[in-house]
């Protein structure tokens, strides 16, 4: 289409005209569907009856000269302004074999891109492990950075390690007193804003043990008590990750940005730029002239930094390492920090760097269901359910798979008893259903003595006579396009999606003709066809379930009813 345009409009080339290539929503439309008549007519000022008819005609020409190969059976323009294309078998002969070539490459795209990627995310608090929202946020990034860097971009995973301020302070304090409790010198005096759970007494307990520190000299050490509930807790939450099977290149701590004087040097250069004043004791950062209006506290009265001030310090950090290196910085934040994005915009915009190159995506809240019932959570009451008993209760892959059935900003149910069943409702026993039951096939055509093709020839493409082959053929040829769009939208539950509706055309065809019309055909040409077919779906959802860090199981059982091929 792109290359129609440039040939048929050459002044228009070089512009950003913002044509859409979409499949279209009915099967009358054809396989692929564009806007450009409509785009191109609002630029001309021409009528897009006339521009559908050049676009048309010249893919009709570019299709007969078989530059591209003869991708299209036929092309046609429909009013107000749509050119719907629809492939050719040799273009669906294309995809399979490109398939087959590619193998485990299949999808991706490892050509160097100018965009690189600074991708923080979870940055929990170390204080309580890690809970089931941590768990959600560390999935969607795990997979962002995986998607990103199969398309060929370079990206750095970092978690933020909010080891200085308040709530550790609440922390350390919730320690010494159960150092306390554990001596017997009396009831654990928790602070309101301290914490209550296990995991504190255990905290107590391993310093006690490793330290020997009485309660006396644990409240005279209370920078010792810190360091050390901190370190217990990310190494908690590192091994938690690890279970997840989430990585990170950096764990960056907050701490080390007061440490090594990043912070005074941040507040410094806003002064010489005049962004700051005094106002009631308080250091303030003028926002007038950015993307918020509001100003903020950078110091406050008692001389200590605000978290914004830190975190703007933190941020030039990000800009300014390895020589000014990312230029996208993605963090992923709780819904609940959504107000907190034009704040932060707004810091980067008076630092100097293009807010625009700031991307935020918001995790909205998961609810936990357990026996029929919305699980209630606290953090510092220590009633909530860990990460790592979700992960122990249904499994790692069910866990990763069920964060992304829906956008990172819609809310998610996490319906425990589903999850553990071993059924079709279960969407990732489906998926991964799916996968086994092509394995299945592919053994007893084993067993039963037939080839495995490890190639497709024309020959044997020409047995795949049924729609819901080609059907299936096309979905398999939309994967690298998609890996593309991720890339680009930072959306990866449509690759979730892409998988959940390649297994219902499977499943779907599957049991549909596996009487008449089955996988194994006593028809040679058939039968190779079709085993070609199932080698490149299980091709892709091998590669697919890679991306989303899941296994991919070749035997599984749903009530015998894997043999019946």
């Amino acid at each position: 289409v792109s290359e129609v345009v440039g040939s048929s409009f050459p002044d228009l080339r070089g512009r950003d005209l913002k044509i859409d290539i979409l499949k279209p929503r009915k099967l009358e439309w054809g396989d692929i569907s564009t806007n450009a008549p409509l785009i191109i007519s609002k630029e001309l000022k021409k009528n897009p009856n006339e521009i559908g008819g050049i676009l048309k005609e010249g893919l009709i020409r570019l299709n007969e000269s078989k530059t591209l190969g003869m991708f299209a059976e036929r092309v046609e323009y429909t009013p107000p302004g749509f050119i719907n294309i629809f492939f050719s078998r040799d273009f669906i002969f294309s995809i399979i074999e490109k398939i087959f070539e590619k193998r485990e490459r299949y999808g991706v795209d490892d050509t160097p891109k100018d965009l690189h990627y600074l991708v923080e995310y979870v940055s929990a608090n170390p204080t309580g492990p890690l809970h089931i929202g941590h768990g959600r946020g560390a999935v969607l990034g795990d997979v962002i950075c995986r998607i990103l860097k199969s398309q060929g971009y370079d990206v750095l995973r970092e978690f933020y390690l909010n080891d200085a301020g308040a709530q550790v302070r609440n922390l350390t304090i919730s320690v010494v007193e159960r150092i306390k409790e554990i001596e017997g010198k009396g009831a654990a005096d928790i602070p309101p804003d301290g914490y209550k759970g296990d995991y504190v007494k255990e905290i107590a307990e391993v310093f006690v043990k490793e330290k020997g520190l009485s309660y006396e000299q644990a409240k005279n050490s209370i920078e010792e008590v810190r360091e050390f509930a901190v370190s217990f807790m990310t190494e908690r939450i590192k091994r938690t990750l690890k279970n997840l099977g989430v990585e990170f290149d950096i764990f960056f701590s907050e701490k080390s940005l007061y440490d090594n004087g990043d912070v005074d040097r941040c507040i410094a250069f806003l002064d010489e730029k005049s962004k700051t004043y005094f106002g009631d004791g308080a250091l303030f950062l003028k926002m007038e002239s950015s993307v918020d209006d509001k100003d903020r506290v950078l110091k406050k009265s008692d001389g200590s930094y605000t978290y914004f001030a830190s975190d703007i310090a933190y941020h030039r950090n990000k800009y300014e390492r390895d020589n000014r290196r990312f230029n996208r910085i993605v963090n992923i934040w709780g819904s609940d920090h959504h107000g907190y994005i034009p704040r932060m915009k707004g810091a980067i915009d008076i630092l100097g760097f293009d807010p625009s190159t700031f991307i935020v995506l918001l995790v909205q809240m998961v609810r936990v269901i357990k026996d029929g019932k919305i699980a209630k959570m606290s953090k510092r009451e220590g009633d909530f359910i860990t990460l790592d008993e979700i992960i122990g209760d249904v499994g790692r892959d069910a866990t990763r798979y069920t964060f992304l059935l829906r956008k990172g900003d819609a809310q998610l149910d996490f319906d425990i008893d589903i999850l553990k069943s071993e059924s079709l409702n279960n969407p990732v026993y489906y998926a991964q259903y799916g996968y086994a039951r092509i394995c299945s096939i592919l053994r007893k055509a084993e067993e039963s003595g037939f080839s495995i093709p490890d190639r497709i020839t024309y020959e044997d493409y020409n047995g795949l006579v049924l729609k819901e082959e080609l059907d299936i053929i096309k979905k398999l040829g939309e994967y690298p396009d998609l890996l593309e769009g991720i890339a680009n939208s930072l959306e990866p539950h449509l690759l979730v999606y892409y998988i959940q509706e390649l297994q219902a055309m499977f499943h779907q065809y599957y049991t549909q003709y596996k009487k008449t019309e089955k996988v194994l055909s006593d028809d040679p040409v058939k039968r190779n066809g079709r085993l070609a077919m199932i080698i490149g779906l299980k091709t892709v959802l091998k590669n697919a379930f890679d991306l989303l860090g899941i296994d991919a199981p070749e035997r599984m059982s749903l009530k015998g009813d894997m043999n019946e091929e």
